[in-house]
């Protein structure tokens, strides 16, 4: 997933999604939450959710895990 952050507010942006991301990355179909910021263009940003088999994301979005 692709985000834009408002420049006047990238490091409240950066500290939030970064919890999201700690939070997500503890539960059970989550094998790992990455965030990556540009170094180019710090409103930039990549987020990346990787699942621990093909079932995980319905579960989630399920809300069944």
């Amino acid at each position: 997933m692709f985000l834009l952050g408002q420049p006047e507010q990238i490091e409240a942006f950066r500290m939030a999604t970064i919890e999201n991301a700690r939070r997500s990355a503890q539960e059970p179909g989550i094998a790992r939450f990455d965030v990556i910021q540009r170094q180019d263009d710090r409103t930039r940003f990549v987020l990346i959710e990787v699942y621990r088999d093909a079932d995980a994301p319905a579960l989630i979005s399920d809300g069944a895990l």
